[in-house]
């Protein structure tokens, strides 16, 4: 299985907007969130809507895992959908004109110690 190339880095805990997203990657434009029990309550099921809702109007894909299934099929599942966003957003450049990938602010030398 091929990997996803070192630019498309995922940063943990990212801030967008007033929520923090467990991992993010900027470049491709996808979060994966990893849920404790307490996100099968209804008051957490909502708030989540919310926020994966939030999250996707900025442009991000939300993929969920529960915390038990964290293994080796989850990051299988990880990469194939980071290849897919590679192959849709090289597919939306070449018909069309879009906006440039986000820059991660971490590279912009954003949070970078002096």
């Amino acid at each position: 299985m091929a990997y996803p190339d070192r630019r498309d880095a995922f940063r943990r805990q990212v801030p967008i907007g007033r929520y923090f997203a467990d991992f993010a990657c900027h470049q491709i434009g996808l979060i994966i969130e990893l849920d404790g029990s307490q996100h099968g309550e209804d008051a957490a099921r909502r708030y989540d809507a919310e926020r994966t809702a939030y999250l996707e109007s900025q442009g991000y894909h939300v993929v969920r895992f529960w915390n038990a299934e964290v293994m080796e099929a989850v990051l299988d599942t990880i990469f194939a959908i980071v290849q897919q966003r590679q192959i849709l957003l090289a597919e939306a450049d070449r018909f069309h004109a879009t906006p440039a990938r986000r820059a991660d602010p971490l590279s912009q030398g954003e949070g970078e110690e002096p």
